[in-house]
């Protein structure tokens, strides 16, 4: 029998329990898992298969909390930014190393706008170190209005899943999204759009990575698969860009800024929106736009100068920036193609604006590495991050992820914001911030089970192996969203417990009445209607907010005032899973709705906390260390909380993880 050893390093439990589970069904039928292993921080799980042999996979949930850091890892070995994709999977060798085999993204929201790029600095960083990286994206999926009401489906852009298309080829590694079927899809999308959906191929890729083979023959039908998405949103899209002759090209190996200088032109023009801009950054736009092309879109918010029009730019720049340092302007007068990202990157209170992060990551995938990309930053950040940018760069970008992505990707950039009186020069190259920037190659990385740095993300874990793992036929899991996590859903069963009803797209923001939980769990069998318990989970309890209880409460009483958006049998689990339109629904006065909470204990005073919270019961969690084992510490403030006190105490009976 052949055994292999993984490590499966996430964002969160969730991730680390969504890849196991595409493992698992990746290696198909006959095939078992046991568990428990490890402990309630660092889980282990044995997948046998009949036909491959034994599979050990050690969870790590939460970056950069362990003894050896997978992401540094990554990025020094090429891997340019800090950037976290969902899951990290690497094959443990000779018992005290780990290799990176490949790298998952998984995105249930809408992938339109600003969100479609978001993710691109994992992509393009996996890239650079050759670990391959697979963006799993739900397509079909609706926008909803206020009312919970479908409004329409969004795609994004064309140049997205290209971009993806082109990196791979040009770091000759599978960095490219797999397109899975929103639970929402209509019909008539899912029959437009099936050739490009990729469940099968996404199973071969992990099992063939897994099993240490060959997926040369997935390589290729991911890339074709990609091209044909990107057809159909060209399809959709009435622009001047010819994406069916420019694919023609691309496939004899023409690149993108070869093929925009030759083809019709789309004359380029900016529009910002926001309010405070300077004079100058405007005059900038409307400068660029005598000379810019669009690449692929005349709106998109980056451009490309071509050289022969470089340097009539450079003497409308310098004009309009009469003191632009020598070195900026012996830079910007280069005669080469010159593509220009154009960043606003602060919301108007001066915070990072995080879809932002992955622009100058986009355009690098697009146009590679070897183009000239001056990045114009023209967001109210605040005053002392000019101030820092100008003294201290290097610190700058290892404090904060969006200048990281501006700063590692780009040639140079020129500053315009109307925060920045005086304080910064403009115009700077990366000479400025890459002299102290490169980091020493790491040689080795091997990680041990228990992590140096307690977080929320332990409590989320506790819970999630508590009641998932060991609440067997009593618990349902209809929400579990620690940090990291998204808001593509929640589920409940309904009363006959045969389907599963789920409503999509919940809203990031809860009103001043409701709170969103991070759990939701069904309990059934504690008394005679289901139990809704909704549970809000923080790394201390001096972090929780008074009164939550009844807020989470709301919360659940509210949505099951709207129809669930989507349904499935129970048991059609998989990803293939088939979901339809919703009939059947829940009546909150079916069911009982109870509130917790739960944090890293500290000798807390949990009657204090629970007087605070108006929760119906309180869980402290700690580590005991002679034992290695999850320590409970519970508080009930009502009958019902009393009674799942109970139930919580009889399901630690049947493991050795926890004590009470």
């Amino acid at each position: 029998m052949t055994h292999y050893t993984y490590n499966i390093h996430g964002d969160n439990i969730v991730e680390c329990e969504r890849t196991l589970s595409l493992i698992v069904s990746a290696f198909g039928q006959e095939t078992s898992v046991e568990f428990p292993q490890g402990t309630a921080f660092c889980p282990v799980f044995i997948v046998h298969s009949k036909k491959h042999g034994d599979f050990k996979f050690s969870f790590y949930p939460g970056f950069g909390r362990w003894d050896d850091d997978v992401l540094a890892y990554i990025k020094s070995n090429g891997g340019v930014l800090r950037e976290a994709p969902d899951v990290i999977i690497t094959r443990v060798v000779n018992g005290n190393q780990e290799i990176p085999v490949f790298a998952m993204e998984y995105s249930g929201a809408l992938p339109a706008g600003n969100q479609a790029w978001q993710r691109s600095g994992r992509a393009f960083s996996s890239g650079q170190a050759h670990v391959r990286y697979l963006y799993i994206a739900e397509i079909g999926g609706y926008e909803l209005d206020k009312n919970r009401k479908n409004k329409s489906t969004r795609y994004p852009n064309p140049i997205v899943p290209f971009s993806y298309y082109s990196y791979s080829r040009l770091m000759n590694t599978l960095v490219l999204p797999i397109f899975l079927k929103n639970p929402a899809i209509s019909n008539e999308i899912k029959e437009k759009l099936d050739t490009i959906f990729g469940n099968e191929v996404l199973l071969s890729v992990i099992k063939n990575v897994l099993l240490n083979k060959d997926i040369k023959i997935e390589y290729e039908i991911l890339k074709s698969k990609t091209l044909s998405f990107v057809k159909a949103l060209a399809a959709n899209k009435s622009n001047r860009f010819n994406w069916q002759q420019f694919i023609d090209k691309v496939e004899n190996n023409e690149s993108i800024i070869n093929y925009i200088m030759t083809a019709p032109k789309i004359l380029w023009k900016k529009t910002a929106y926001i309010t405070g801009l300077t004079k100058t950054v405007r005059k900038l736009m409307y400068i660029t736009s005598k000379y810019a092309l669009g690449i692929t879109s005349n709106k998109l918010p980056f451009c490309l100068i071509p050289a022969d029009n470089r340097k009539k730019y450079f003497l409308e720049v310098c004009d309009l920036y009469p003191n632009l340092t020598s070195e900026f302007q012996q830079w910007l007068n280069i005669e080469k193609p010159l593509v220009i990202c154009w960043i606003m990157g602060f919301k108007p209170k001066g915070d990072d604006a995080r879809p932002d992060r992955g622009l100058t990551s986009l355009a690098r995938m697009l146009v590679g590495n070897n183009v000239d990309m001056l990045t114009v930053i023209y967001g109210p950040a605040k005053t002392s991050v000019w101030t820092m940018f100008k003294k201290y760069p290097e610190q700058l970008i290892a404090q904060n992820g969006l200048w990281e992505s501006i700063l590692m990707l780009s040639d140079s950039v020129l500053i315009d914001a109307i925060t920045d009186k005086g304080i910064t020069d403009k115009g700077y190259t990366n000479k400025h911030w890459r002299n102290n920037t490169n980091l020493p190659k790491k040689e080795k990385l091997f990680v041990t089970p228990w992590p140096i740095k307690k977080t929320e993300n332990d409590v989320d874990t506790a819970l999630h192996i508590l009641f998932q793992k060991f609440g067997n036929e009593y618990v349902f899991e209809g929400l579990c969203n620690p940090p990291g996590g998204d808001w593509s859903g929640l589920s409940l069963l309904a009363n006959n417990k045969n389907t599963e009803l789920r409503w999509l797209s919940l809203p990031r923001v809860s009103g001043s009445a409701t709170k969103r939980p991070d759990h939701v769990l069904q309990l059934f069998g504690i008394l005679t209607r289901p139990i809704i318990l909704s549970i809000e989970s923080k790394e201390n309890s001096s972090a929780i907010e008074n009164n939550i209880g009844e807020r989470l409460n709301n919360y659940i009483k509210t949505l099951l005032k709207s129809r669930a958006n989507v349904e499935s049998d129970n048991d059609n689990i998989g990803i293939n899973r088939l979901w339809i339109k919703a009939k059947d629904s829940i009546n909150v006065d079916n069911v009982h709705c109870a509130s917790a909470v739960a944090f890293l204990s500290k000798d807390d005073d949990l009657k204090v906390v629970s007087k605070k919270t108006n929760c119906d019961i309180i869980i402290g969690i700690s580590i005991d260390i002679p034992t290695n084992k999850c320590k409970l510490l519970l508080y009930s403030n009502s009958d019902i909380g009393r009674k799942i006190e109970c139930f919580i105490r009889r399901i630690i009976g049947k493991t050795n993880m926890f004590i009470i």
